[in-house]
């Protein structure tokens, strides 16, 4: 019994040190400037993101370039082969075809995003996506082929068809976009 006892005591002792050492991983830091093509919007006041030329199929867009903040992404994506796009908080415009036809399977989006735009994700590989509090306006075919969408705790689904949106997602569009 005493055997048992230490036995268990030690295995105990084991797995707690083996918990607390194993610290959890940092994360990855941003894709250089030169991994993008953007321009300068000064209309806007920061940088917009038009094209991926890297090569991974995870990416974080870095908060500034040339000092100024990313604050949109507008077709970079598009046809693109990337699974997961990690962006900024400083990024508020998700923009016309951002993501569309990409291998897109993975996002989540800064609360920060209040407008996305025609086709951002039409026809990329997402079945889900979680829409921030703060959203103002969704274009149409903004989610085409997304099934499902999260806003303030709503699950809203659809389909679409013939690029007229179905079911609750036409509701969800209705709601953000005050119509």
């Amino acid at each position: 019994m005493k055997i048992i006892f230490t036995a268990l005591c030690f295995l105990f002792i084991i797995a707690s040190i083996a918990s607390c050492s194993s610290p959890s991983p940092a994360p990855r830091p941003p894709n250089p400037a030169s991994d993008f093509e953007y321009e300068d919007n000064t209309e806007l006041g920061g940088i917009v993101i038009t094209k991926y030329v890297g090569s991974s199929r995870t990416v974080r867009i870095p908060d500034e370039v040339e000092g100024l903040p990313v604050i949109g992404i507008e077709g970079a994506f598009q046809n693109g082969d990337v699974s997961r796009v990690d962006i900024p908080n400083s990024v508020t415009i998700i923009g016309d075809d951002a993501f569309r036809d990409s291998t897109l399977t993975n996002i989540v989006l800064p609360e920060n995003v209040t407008r996305i735009g025609h086709r951002a994700f039409s026809g990329s590989r997402l079945h889900s996506i979680s829409l921030p509090d703060g959203m103002q306006s969704i274009s149409d075919s903004a989610l085409d082929g997304i099934s499902t969408a999260v806003y303030k705790g709503e699950n809203y689904s659809g389909g679409v068809v013939l690029g007229i949106h179905a079911g609750d997602l036409d509701m969800l569009y209705r709601i953000i976009n005050g119509g």
